[in-house]
């Protein structure tokens, strides 16, 4: 199948035209679904918390890193788990209910997820868990739920609608923090230029 052809990218039967009609409907089945009230309770939580532990693996690893380096602009004590080679005992076993766990948990997650989720729930430690609307089965292990649509027009799954969610997540967050967000924001940015990590613009 051609990818495209000579008429409008998006129309027709091409590849890429299927492609961009998926990924639309991802991402409008996201926001359509996306409860207002579970949005604002665990985005208020996220504020609050003493550490924010974001914990994804597999395909969710990166979703996991991304969603942490943007919280990390806007405030402190954000980790992300597992570190390569590492085991998540020694890091869970400190955790409280004044902490707050951010779980991706998208489909074709490691066995290690639903005791995770269980052992987090026995400990008090509040869940944000973030995964695809057909994993019902987990939704009473955490405290709030923000579900994407993984569809693809092929064999993998798409993240596009996750990072779409992760970026207004993110968004909130900083909105929610600009008061102390601003001057962190700031001194972030002065390092860059102190330490000439990122090339100008």
């Amino acid at each position: 199948m051609p990818l495209t052809d000579q008429r409008d990218a998006v129309q027709g039967n091409t590849l890429l035209a299927r492609h961009y009609k998926q990924e639309m409907a991802n991402l409008t089945q996201w926001v359509n679904a996306l409860d207002a009230r579970q949005f604002a309770e665990a985005l208020t939580a996220m504020v609050a918390a003493r550490r924010i532990v974001v914990i994804g693996m597999r395909n969710a690893y990166p979703a996991a890193l991304h969603l942490r380096q943007q919280l990390l602009q806007a405030r402190g004590q954000v980790l992300v788990l597992p570190q390569p080679g590492q085991s998540l005992s020694e890091e869970l076993v400190d955790l409280t209910a004044d902490d707050l766990v951010v779980m991706m948990a998208f489909r074709r997650r490691p066995r290690i997820v639903r005791p995770l989720l269980q052992q987090l729930q026995r400990d008090g430690v509040p869940v944000l868990l973030m995964c695809e609307p057909q994993a019902h089965s987990l939704f009473p292990l955490s405290r709030w739920q923000l579900c994407a649509p993984l569809d693809s027009v092929s064999a993998y799954d798409s993240y596009a609608s996750v990072n779409s969610l992760i970026n207004l997540l993110a968004n909130a967050f900083l909105h929610e923090t600009l008061d102390s967000g601003r001057p962190r924001i700031h001194d972030i940015a002065t390092l860059y230029q102190q330490l000439d990590e990122l090339e100008q613009r």
